[in-house]
C-alpha cells in the first residue's frame, strides 16, 4: 500500500507491506462529509445555511488556520455565501492569526475577493480587547476586530491539543488571535476551548484530511458546534489507532503545522520511542525544517553520549529538559532525521541524516513498521506494557 509522509515543504510516498504494518496512520477509512467547501455550505450539518445566519448590515470576521485557509475554494465559498445573505464585501474581514504563514495573505489577495485582510499583532495592545475572565481566574484579551464583529466564521481542522486530546478547529485559530499572558506562557487547549464557548455560536467550516491525495482526500462539514463535533468524530476514525506491539522501524512525518522547533522534535521522538523496538530505528521526516539548535548543541557536546545526558538531566535548565526525551529515544534506537539541517548538525544530536531513497529502502527491508504520516493530526496509542 502507498502511504504519504507529510511535512513543511516536502511530501514523499512510501510503499508499505500491509503485513509489516503494526501501526498505520492515517487509516484508510471512509469519511462521510461533503467533497468541497461549497457543497458543505450548501448542505450544512443540522444547521441553517450561512446566508440565513447573517443580516445585510452585519460585520463578519472570517478566521482560520493556515493549512485550511490555503485550500482551494475555502475562503471564496464563504464569501459567496455571505453575498447571498446580502452582506457587503466591505463588511467582511479576514483576520489572520499571528502565526499564519506569510504566503496565505498573498494567496488570498490574489483571488481579488474585495474583502479586508488584517494580521493580528499580539504585541500591539490596540489589536486586542478584554473578553472575559476564565474559570481559573485568567483574564483573556482577544483580537479586537473579532470581538467587535457581529458574526464570526471559523475555517479549520480538528487537531491534537494538550496530552494528545483531540480538540476542535477553534483551538488553533484562537491561539493566534490572543494577547499573550503576562507570564509569556501559551494558553492551554482547555483554556482556548473555554474561550471558544464564550464567543457564543460562530459558524464553522471544518475540513478533515481523510488520507487521500490533495483536495480529493478531504471532507468538509459546515454549520455550528454540532458540525464541528461531527468532523472530530470523522477525524478520530482516520487519525486514531493503537499499536499492539513495538516495531523495528517507526516513521513519523511532522506535518504541515508542526515540527518547526527542536522542542517539537523532542515531543515527537518521545512518542516514537514508545513505539520502537530496542535497537530499532526512528525516522523523523521534517521536510525542509531547520530549527535553531544553537542553544542545544553545547548540551549535546558536554554529554557525549545519550546515557551521559540522561544522568545529567537534572542539572539542565528546566526549559531544556525535554532533551531527555530525545536522549532516551537515542539510547533505545537509532534516530534518523530528514530536515534542512546540515549533516554535522544532525550528527551532534545523537542522530544520522537520511534522504528519501534511504527512507524507502529502510521501510522496504523492515519486518515491522509503525507509520505516522502527519504527527500533528495523529492520536496514537502506545503498546500496552
Amino acid at each position: 500500500m502507498i502511504a504519504r509522509l507529510v511535512s513543511q515543504g516536502m511530501n514523499i510516498d512510501l510503499n508499505i507491506d500491509p503485513g509489516a504494518a503494526r501501526l498505520l496512520l492515517p487509516v484508510r477509512g471512509e469519511v462521510h462529509g461533503a467533497a468541497t467547501p461549497a457543497l458543505a455550505l450548501e448542505n450544512p450539518d443540522h444547521y441553517p445555511r450561512l446566508e440565513q445566519c447573517v443580516t445585510p448590515d452585519d460585520r463578519v470576521v472570517i478566521s482560520g488556520d493556515s493549512p485550511s485557509l490555503s485550500l482551494p475554494g475555502s475562503i471564496r465559498a464563504v464569501v459567496d455565501r455571505l453575498k447571498m445573505g446580502m452582506v457587503s464585501v466591505g463588511n467582511i474581514t479576514l483576520v489572520l492569526g499571528a502565526g499564519s504563514e506569510t504566503f496565505i495573505e498573498d494567496l488570498i489577495t490574489g483571488q481579488d475577493l474585495g474583502i479586508t485582510i488584517v494580521r493580528h499583532d499580539p504585541a500591539n495592545t490596540s489589536d486586542s480587547c478584554y473578553l472575559a475572565t476564565l474559570r481559573n481566574g485568567k483574564r483573556v484579551y482577544l483580537n479586537r476586530a473579532l470581538l467587535e464583529s457581529d458574526y464570526q466564521v471559523f475555517i479549520g481542522s480538528p487537531c491534537r491539543g494538550a496530552r494528545g486530546k483531540l480538540v476542535g478547529p477553534e483551538v488553533p485559530i484562537l491561539a493566534g488571535l490572543m494577547m499573550p499572558q503576562p507570564s509569556g506562557e501559551p494558553y492551554s487547549s482547555d483554556e482556548l476551548r473555554e474561550v471558544g464557548t464564550l464567543l457564543g455560536n460562530p459558524y464553522f467550516l471544518v475540513t478533515v484530511d481523510s488520507g487521500g491525495d490533495g483536495t480529493e482526500g478531504r471532507s468538509w462539514w459546515a454549520g455550528g458546534w454540532e458540525s464541528a463535533g461531527g468532523a472530530r468524530r470523522a477525524h478520530r476514525s482516520v487519525w486514531r489507532a493503537r499499536a499492539q506491539s513495538e516495531s523495528e522501524v517507526v516513521v513519523v512525518g511532522t506535518g504541515l503545522s508542526g515540527g518547526s522547533t527542536f522542542e517539537e522534535w523532542c515531543q515527537i521522538v518521545k512518542k516514537a520511542s514508545r513505539l520502537v523496538a530496542e535497537q530499532g530505528r526512528i525516522i523523523l521526516f521534517t521536510g525542509e525544517a531547520r530549527p535553531d539548535i544553537s542553544s542545544w548543541i553545547p548540551l549535546f557536546e558536554r554529554a557525549g553520549e545519550p546515557g551521559d545526558l540522561l544522568e545529567k538531566i537534572r542539572g539542565i535548565p528546566k526549559e531544556k529538559r525535554c532533551l531527555g526525551w530525545w536522549a532516551r529515544a537515542a539510547d533505545k534506537a537509532q534516530i534518523h532525521v530528514l530536515s534542512g539541517l546540515g549533516e554535522e548538525e544532525v550528527a551532534m544530536m545523537f542522530a544520522q541524516p537520511i534522504d528519501p531513497d534511504q527512507i524507502r529502502s529502510t521501510v522496504a527491508a523492515a519486518e515491522s513498521v509503525a507509520f505516522i504520516g502527519d504527527f500533528s493530526k495523529a492520536i496514537i496509542g502506545v503498546p500496552i506494557a
